[in-house]
C-alpha cells in the first residue's frame, strides 16, 4: 500500500514538468562543416578550430541568452565555414536547447569569390509544465561573419 506522501510524489512527477535545464556552455557537439569544402587541397590548408577566426551572434532562444559560434577560413578569395555550434550564456530553469545541425549550404558571394552560407537550427524545450512545449529557431550564418535570425 502506498503512503499518501509517496502517492503525492507520483502525482507531482506525473503532472508537473521536469526542471531539466541547459547549463551555460556548449550545447551538444559542434557541427563540423569541413566536408563542404569540395577541393581536398583547400580542405588540407584549413586550420584547426582553435586557430580559425571565431564569429558570434547573440540570440534569445525562448528566454535563454545564447549565441551561435562559428569558425571561418579564407583561401584565395573563397570564404568557408569550418564549424558551427550553439552556446548557452545565461540559462533559464526548465528550458533545454537541442541543436538540429546545419542545412541548405549556398554561395552568398560570387562565382569568383564564393562565401559559404548555412542555416543553423536549434530546438528549445520548455520543461516547466506537464504539456510538451517546444519550438525551433533558425539563424543564417556566412563565412564573412554576417548572421541573422530567420
Amino acid at each position: 500500500m502506498k503512503t499518501p506522501l509517496a502517492l503525492a510524489f507520483v502525482v507531482l512527477v506525473a503532472c508537473g514538468g521536469s526542471n531539466e535545464t541547459s547549463e551555460a556552455g556548449p550545447v551538444g557537439k559542434v557541427t563540423d562543416l569541413r566536408s563542404r569544402i569540395t577541393k581536398p587541397e583547400v580542405a588540407a590548408r584549413a586550420p584547426a578550430d582553435d586557430k580559425a577566426p571565431r564569429q558570434e551572434l547573440p540570440v534569445d532562444v525562448h528566454g535563454v541568452k545564447a549565441k551561435v559560434v562559428w569558425r571561418t577560413f579564407e583561401d584565395a578569395g573563397a570564404k568557408y565555414i569550418l564549424s558551427a555550434g550553439w552556446e548557452v550564456v545565461t540559462p533559464v530553469k526548465g528550458i533545454t536547447l537541442e541543436p538540429l545541425g546545419a542545412m541548405n549550404p549556398v554561395n552568398a558571394g560570387t562565382e569568383a569569390a564564393p562565401v559559404q552560407e548555412e542555416i543553423l537550427r536549434v530546438r528549445w524545450h520548455d520543461n516547466t509544465s506537464s504539456s510538451k512545449k517546444f519550438g525551433d529557431l533558425s539563424v543564417k550564418i556566412d563565412a564573412s561573419g554576417k548572421a541573422s535570425v530567420n
